[in-house]
C-alpha cells in the first residue's frame, strides 16, 4: 500500500510538472511520517527517502512519456522491494535474501538519486554560469548527503547481522546498534563520503552526460562499498582489494569509450 502511493505521487509529476515542489514535500512528509511509521529505524528509512527524492528529481529531466514509465516502473519495483526488505529485517536480522534486496534498492537510489543531481546541475550551469556556481555547492550537499544516508544504512544492516552470525544468536528480532558499532558504521561512511565528495567535483568537469557521469559514480561507490563490507565481515584481503581495483578501473574504461563526448565550450 506504501509503494502505491509513491508511485501515485510518481504519476501525478508525469502529468503535471507544474506540482513539482507539492509532489517533492508530499512526498517527503510521506516518508518521514508513514514509512517512519511501519520501520521505526533510521537505517530502514534511507533507502525508501532516497528514492522517493532521485526519482522525482529524475523525472523532469527525462523527455519521453515511456521513458518516464521506465524510471518510474523502476523505482516503484526499488520503493517496494526496500520496504519489503526492512519488513524482513525486522523479523530475522540476519535474512540475506533481504540484504540483496537492500543492496538492489540501494543501486537504485542512488543512481537516481545521483542522476537528477548531475543533471540539474549541467542543464542550470549551462543556461546560466553564474546561477550554477552557486547551485553546486547545494547540490554536492544532496549528493553526499544521499550517499552518506545509503551507505550508513548498509553498514549498520550488515554489522548488526555479523555481530548476530558470529555470536550464534538469535536473529529473530530487530536489534538496535551499540554504540561502538553505530560510530563504526558512521565512520565508514564519513570515510566513502570523503572519498566519493573529491570524486563528486572532478565528475563535474567531465564531458559525459549525467546518466554516464553517475554510472562511473556508482561503480567507484560499490567498490568502496565492497571493500567496507569485507572489513565488516573480517573478510579484507589485499588480493580482493586489488581485484575490485582492477575491476573498478575495467569497468569505467569501458564506460568511457563505449559513450559520446560533448566538449562545450
Amino acid at each position: 500500500m506504501l509503494s502505491l502511493v509513491a508511485l501515485l505521487l510518481f504519476e501525478v509529476l508525469i502529468f503535471r510538472e507544474d506540482l513539482f515542489l507539492s509532489v517533492l514535500a508530499v512526498g517527503l512528509l510521506f516518508n518521514f511520517v508513514f514509512v517512519w511509521f511501519l520501520v521505526r529505524y533510521f537505517r530502514f528509512l534511507a533507502n525508501p527517502l532516497v528514492i522517493i527524492v532521485g526519482t522525482i528529481g529524475l523525472i523532469l529531466l527525462v523527455d519521453g512519456f515511456w521513458q518516464r514509465q521506465l524510471v518510474v516502473l523502476l523505482s516503484y519495483a526499488s520503493y517496494y522491494l526496500s520496504l519489503l526488505a526492512f519488513f524482513r529485517l525486522k523479523k530475522y536480522s540476519c535474512d540475506q535474501t533481504a540484504q540483496g534486496m537492500v543492496n538492489w534498492s540501494s543501486f537504485v537510489a542512488l543512481f537516481f538519486c545521483l542522476s537528477a543531481v548531475f543533471g540539474w546541475y549541467l542543464n542550470i550551469h549551462f543556461f546560466d554560469y553564474r546561477q550554477g556556481v552557486g547551485l553546486e555547492y547545494f547540490l554536492t550537499a544532496i549528493a553526499m548527503l544521499a550517499v552518506f544516508s545509503v551507505a550508513s544504512s548498509s553498514f549498520s544492516i550488515l554489522i548488526i547481522s555479523h555481530r548476530l552470525l558470529s555470536e550464534n544468536s538469535s536473529c529473530k528480532s530487530v536489534q538496535a546498534l551499540t554504540l561502538s558499532e553505530l560510530k563504526q558504521s558512521l565512520w565508514q561512511a564519513l570515510i566513502m563520503v570523503f572519498i566519493l565528495f573529491q570524486l563528486f567535483f572532478l565528475m563535474l568537469l567531465w564531458p559525459f552526460n549525467y546518466l554516464t557521469t553517475s554510472a562511473i559514480f556508482i561503480i567507484v561507490y560499490f567498490a568502496l562499498w565492497d571493500v567496507a563490507r569485507n572489513f565488516i565481515q573480517n573478510k579484507a584481503r589485499i588480493l580482493s582489494f586489488w581485484k575490485n581495483f582492477v575491476l573498478t578501473v575495467f569497468l569505467i574504461i569501458l564506460l568511457m569509450v563505449s559513450t559520446s563526448w560533448q566538449l562545450i565550450y
